[in-house]
């Protein structure tokens, strides 16, 4: 039995509804129609329309509910533990229709999905920009469980548009951000930064900011080196999504062994070119509209980044500097290390489940192809069977047809006959009893592929 416990708002509008839903009461707002259908989904109310011809009324239910008292005789109250990460638990459940456009409670909807054992289905038309904006504003909500969030997923096909609100795991809450210090002089540079420092053909940065930049990546890199991690050169310049090609690029590799690139540049900034009187002389000659001068602002950042929602990249601004702001990208660094064990493991269980459905699809597919080579092997026994009984058929008929004319047949016919006689004896099968049994092969990996509904012989992946 299912736990009828309701929250202060399902139960005013319970109470709306058995008023008859006046003008003044818990309807008047947006977001009661979200209750509504909690309370549709425990059949106390039943909902018609949408929109302007939205409508609710009781059910027999809905008319003899009370608050189950905490001492009375009602079920089990019903568990809002939190999944594991990576792992839902719990009943889904569904919110039938969508909300009008407005604003929905993130509480309310935080409480559902909690409710729900954290994935809530929403059936029907989904208004997707109204419920992402209630995810987004559910993340400063204070009822939203530490290390969890909101997520609006799509989790239907091509042609059935299915959404699912869920509660997903949220690092940000569990990393606190540590001051990273830059010194004001540096007497022995890690060998990186004295590699770079020493770079003549670097042009990340200009030689007037080098020292600044050697600083703050010495700084960068000690706070690595003492989380565990190491620091290389980068040689791969393979482009990054958000890293400026000029950039310097270390490699960095976490304690937990996730590698990132740290890379830093100076922003430039682009100026109207001033023609010099040299070359006004010659004005056949095309001369540069815009030139890049360099600033002195720099940039430093960390990637790849790619669930964590903290900076990956800072820049020098009018409040803060750089060096105030490298502990934002250690945080970012440790909260993506920890989001990429959590894709890791959630990779390892998906391909887990699908070596498991490859196996039983490749062990029914032995057993179709054995039961298929049997009774191809008995048809061809029965194709025998009938063609020898047609012979002797036809043998019969032939030594009726000349006993009926009285004559005495050729000799050579009835050798004939004889012989048609002993080719149908050979072809029964029925006269040796373990014809029957056949030895059935070793499939081969192609053998089975008409057996596996599209998968492949060859293993999950379908490599060969």
């Amino acid at each position: 039995m299912a736990d009828n416990r309701l929250n202060a708002h399902q139960i005013a509008v319970l109470e709306w509804v058995r008023a008859g839903c006046p003008e003044d009461g818990a309807g008047s707002g947006s977001s009661y129609r979200l209750s509504a259908r909690a309370l549709e989904s425990r059949g106390l109310v039943k909902i018609r329309g949408r929109g302007s011809t939205w409508r609710i009324e009781l059910t027999d239910a809905g008319r003899a509910w009370t608050q189950p008292t905490k001492g009375g005789p009602t079920a089990p109250k019903r568990s809002t533990a939190l999944p594991l990460a990576g792992r839902g638990t719990g009943t889904r459940s569904e919110l039938h229709g969508t909300p009008p456009s407005g604003s929905v409670n993130p509480d309310e909807l935080l409480a559902e999905v909690i409710a729900a054992g954290g994935a809530l289905d929403l059936v029907g038309e989904v208004d997707e920009a109204l419920y992402r904006s209630v995810v987004k504003r559910a993340l400063k909500s204070s009822a939203r469980p530490r290390g969890k969030r909101l997520d609006l997923e799509y989790t239907g096909g091509f042609l059935q548009r299915r959404w699912a609100v869920k509660l997903v795991d949220y690092f940000e809450d569990l990393v606190d951000e540590r001051a990273v210090v830059v010194p004001a002089r540096v007497g022995k540079y890690h060998p990186v930064i004295r590699e770079f420092l020493d770079d003549k053909k670097q042009v990340a940065v200009t030689r007037a900011a080098a020292p600044r930049a050697g600083r703050i990546l010495e700084a960068l890199v000690r706070a690595i080196v003492e989380s565990g991690g190491t620091v290389e050169r980068e040689r791969d310049r393979t482009s990054l999504h958000g890293v400026p090609s000029s950039a310097y690029r270390l490699r960095a590799t976490a304690g937990s062994g996730h590698v990132f690139v740290v890379h830093i540049s100076e922003r430039r900034k682009r100026v109207t070119h001033e023609v010099p009187e040299s070359e006004r002389r010659y004005s056949f000659a095309p001369s540069r509209v815009y030139e890049y001068v360099p600033t002195g602002e720099l940039t430093v950042g960390v990637s790849p980044v790619r669930d964590a929602s903290t900076r990956s990249a800072v820049t020098d601004g009018a409040r803060a500097l750089v060096e105030v702001r490298l502990g934002e990208l250690m945080r970012t660094l440790e909260v993506e290390c920890m989001y990429r064990d959590l894709r890791a493991r959630k990779a390892d269980l998906e391909r887990q489940a699908r070596l498991l459905r490859w196996e039983v699809a490749m062990e029914r597919a032995r057993a179709a192809f054995r039961e298929d080579y049997e009774r191809r092997h008995l048809n061809a026994l029965a194709s025998r069977w009938e063609e020898a009984m047609r012979l002797r058929s036809f043998v019969d008929a032939m030594t009726k047809r000349a006993s009926e004319n009285g004559s005495e047949p050729a000799a050579d016919a009835t050798a004939a006959l004889a012989r048609a006689s002993a080719i149908a004896d050979s072809l029964d099968p029925t006269s040796r009893l373990e014809s029957v049994l056949c030895e059935i092969p070793e499939p081969k990996p192609d053998n089975l592929t008409p057996f596996l509904g599209g998968l492949s012989p060859y293993g999950p992946d379908g490599h060969r």
